[in-house]
């Protein structure tokens, strides 16, 4: 079992006593292992909501504003930090146990390892070729919501593309057995 005395006092060490930078980034170490803490402490409890309700919705979106903005006035320093973070994974958490049946969503989940690869080059190939169709900026394309969730929607497209032409040809690749489907 976890000694939660001594790492707490590690904790508040961490926060109170800024280390400076070592190689491979190990003083963040310190500052990120309260995450690690949470997950021991919360392993193995059921943590399901039993009735989706709005009201457990509503709860989220206020978890949303509130991290939002604390965000916002830069109340994120020291321990606030991590209570930041931790409102803002408490508001996913409620919103993924709310829409946890979305197939779409599932399908995306399958594939990440596809769009995490590949992502990044299509989406600046996709930028540049809406910029260059409607000629204007990249920036442009970028900062206007609707360009971008139109460039989200092609790079997703694209990925999911590549993630089905990969499970054909060499489905080795994303750890699935030919003929079998996963």
């Amino acid at each position: 079992m976890v000694n939660l005395r001594a790492f707490y006092a590690r904790e508040v060490i961490g926060y109170v006593l800024p280390l400076p930078e070592l190689p491979w980034g190990f003083n963040r170490v310190f500052k990120y292992i309260g995450f690690y803490a949470v997950g021991v402490l919360l392993a193995g409890r059921e943590t399901r909501i039993v009735d989706r309700t709005i009201r457990t919705g509503m709860v989220a979106i206020v978890l949303l504003i509130v991290n939002f903005f604390l965000s916002c006035y830069h109340l994120t320093m020291g321990i606030m930090w991590f209570v930041t973070a931790l409102i803002g994974v408490a508001a996913v958490i409620l919103i993924s146990q709310l829409i946890n049946e979305n197939r779409i969503l599932q399908y995306f989940g399958r594939i990440s390892l596809i769009i995490l690869c590949i992502h990044g080059p299509v989406y600046r190939i996709v930028v540049k070729i809406v910029s260059i169709l409607l000629n204007v900026g990249t920036d442009a394309v970028r900062e206007n919501f609707l360009l971008a969730m139109v460039v989200v929607a092609i790079t997703m497209a694209i990925c999911s593309t590549a993630y089905e032409v990969v499970v054909r040809l060499a489905p080795w690749m994303v750890g699935k057995k030919k003929g079998k489907e996963n």
